[in-house]
C-alpha cells in the first residue's frame, strides 16, 4: 500500500507499506528505471509500518 505524490519541483515521493522483501523490489525497479517516467536519482529511508495507508493512490 503507498501513495506517489508529484512533487513542485519535479521530483516524486513514493510512500509504501507492505512486506521489506515487496518494498526492496519496488526500491529496485525505481533505481534500474523501469518506471513509467524517468528515473535520475533515488533516495530512501525505513521506518516502522504505521497502519495509516489503506490504498495505493495517485495524486
Amino acid at each position: 500500500m503507498g501513495s506517489a505524490t508529484n512533487l513542485a519541483d519535479g521530483r516524486v515521493e513514493v510512500i509504501v507499506e507492505g512486506p521489506r522483501a515487496d518494498c526492496q523490489t519496488l526500491l529496485e525497479m525505481l533505481r534500474a528505471g523501469h518506471t513509467p517516467g524517468r528515473t535520475t536519482q533515488v533516495t530512501y529511508s525505513w521506518s516502522p509500518p504505521s497502519g495509516d495507508l489503506l490504498n495505493f493512490v495517485r495524486k
